[in-house]
């Protein structure tokens, strides 16, 4: 099932602290990006970074993508948990949902369907955010928790017509920076899927609004798993 997108700062967080939860994890944020399928560049534009323990500005830096595939989860997955525990920080103390233990077992469930992918954007030994996805199953149950049932002919699934876009978060200090969109558009490039759908955490109209601004459409809500907050989803139309 899916969980929550997250491109902007819980309100009120310390947007840079790298909490004490993150405990193991934080050194997997701070490593050379491993090997990976499709390495791209990007330069980024000279910006100012929000508060961090170890920095308070940023100069011209050069972001790389590297696509990974579920043979190489086992190498990134200690990086993909360190930046949601770092980015999710606020939620994992008051929501159980949250959690990492949560998050890293939809992580498994996800990472195990045909055609996973990653996209990893790393700014020099430092990891700047992710997004991955997968395919829906002829079987998949993503439609079955709509609040609003959608006609039949929506929700028909074969394996190849929706991608679905699972998580895309972008650290702190990268936020403002239009790296969430190019992580987003890399993923999506290659991909045969007829259309994409993500789930928004609710009471963040702006990051609707983004979403609306990719393309996406609002087409109803839906509670992915009984404890889990109403999401609005949303689709877009790839070809």
């Amino acid at each position: 099932m899916a969980t929550a997108t997250r491109v902007i700062a819980p309100t009120g967080a310390d947007a840079g602290r790298v909490p004490h939860l993150l405990g193991s994890f934080t050194s997997a944020l701070n490593q050379a990006a491993p090997q990976s399928a499709i390495t791209r560049d990007w330069n980024d534009r000279t910006r100012t970074a929000e508060p961090r323990a170890t920095r308070s500005t940023m100069s011209a830096s050069k972001i790389t993508l590297h696509r990974y595939g579920t043979d190489q989860l086992s190498t990134i997955r200690p990086t993909l948990v360190g930046v949601y525990a770092e980015v999710y920080e606020n939620e994992i103390d008051e929501d159980p949902f949250f959690s990492v233990d949560r998050f890293e077992g939809r992580l498994t469930g996800h990472s195990a369907r045909p055609s996973w992918e990653a996209v990893v954007a790393y700014d020099g030994g430092e990891a700047a955010g992710y997004a991955y996805a997968a395919p829906l199953p002829e079987n998949t149950g993503w439609w079955a928790h709509m609040l609003q049932s959608l006609p039949a002919v929506d929700t028909a699934e074969d394996g190849t017509r929706t991608i679905a876009l699972f998580e895309i978060m972008v650290r702190a200090p990268w936020r403002g920076t239009g790296l969430a969109q190019r992580i987003h558009e890399e993923l999506l490039a290659g991909r045969t899927e007829e259309r994409v759908a993500l789930l928004v955490e609710p009471g963040q109209a702006k990051v609707r609004d983004l979403y609306q601004s990719w393309g996406y459409q609002h087409i109803g809500d839906q509670q992915p798993f009984p404890d889990a907050p109403i999401y609005a989803t949303m689709l877009r139309t790839l070809r």
